[in-house]
């Protein structure tokens, strides 16, 4: 009975154990260390994680953040990387954030010449599921506030030749500069979230210069409600939605491609804005 009594004991002492242990540092480093060796080993990639906080069951912190592609190019960068957690729940399948803060991050996506997909795509094959049905995996995740300062993000289709002009290369992103709130963020089957202050710049010259709104974005859509955004030389104001679900005009659409590139080259800098009413498209 003692025996049963004490290895009880010892079980329900364990987390508090562990929880301890994980305070100190040597600790932590150890723990940070192996685990970044078996990522590495995992991806056949390099990662790198130059400091990190662990408050158990509320806070982590990750500094120096850094994934290297199979090209061993930069991925992925994040000066400060902070979670809060609020609360979860194991059997439920829940789990409330607090707030993440990304720190000045570097996300570098390209497609090498030749190539089809993404630096990104072992990243996706690694962590790709081989279960046929997920219909029992369900979890519900909230985060409250999603924090950017100075985000970068850059694509380039090493396929496609880029000039540096006025106007968006959309093979050829260089987005700088990107930062904001975003709170009451939501995933169900829809992506509910509201921004507040989202700003960032362009290498073309373009400025997304505020973005105030909340958004649903779905499979099918995304709309903006109370939306107010500045550009470099225009305010919108209002509600906007976008569809895509399958029905819209191919006519249309061909005729607003040939419109836009007879805009564009009148004026480089143009935006075009188009309706698509009952296949009667309206510029």
């Amino acid at each position: 009975m003692r025996v049963a009594l004490l290895a009880l004991l010892s079980l329900l002492s364990l987390p508090f154990i562990v929880a301890v242990l994980l305070l100190i540092p040597a600790v932590q480093s150890y723990v940070v260390q192996k685990a970044v060796d078996y990522g590495s080993d995992y991806l056949k990639a390099e990662l790198v994680l130059d400091g990190f906080y662990l408050e158990p069951f509320k806070t982590v912190r990750l500094n120096g953040v850094l994934i290297r592609d199979q090209q061993e190019d930069t991925l992925l960068y994040v000066d400060v990387l902070k979670v809060d957690v609020t609360r979860w729940s194991i059997d439920s399948g829940y789990v409330n954030i607090d707030e993440v803060e990304l720190r000045k991050p570097y996300f570098n996506l390209y497609i090498q010449e030749g190539d089809t997909v993404t630096n990104m795509q072992f990243l996706l094959d690694a962590f790709a599921s081989d279960a046929s049905d997920t219909s029992k995996v369900k979890i519900k995740l909230d985060c409250d506030e999603l924090i950017l300062d100075d985000l970068r993000f850059a694509f380039h289709d090493r396929n496609s030749e880029f000039t540096l002009s006025n106007t968006i290369d959309f093979k050829h992103l260089e987005v700088s500069h990107l930062s904001g709130r975003i709170s009451d963020i939501s995933f169900q089957d829809s992506v509910k979230a509201q921004l507040h202050g989202l700003h960032f710049q362009e290498q073309s010259g373009f400025r997304w210069r505020n973005l105030n709104t909340r958004a649903v974005v779905g499979p099918n859509s995304i709309i903006c409600r109370d939306m107010q955004l500045v550009l470099n030389l225009s305010v919108v104001e209002g509600d906007y939605a976008m569809y895509f679900d399958g029905n819209q005009d191919l006519d249309a659409m061909a005729y607003l491609h040939l419109a836009n590139e007879l805009i564009h080259q009148i004026n480089p800098a143009a935006m075009t804005i188009v309706e698509d009413v009952s296949g009667m498209p309206g510029l």
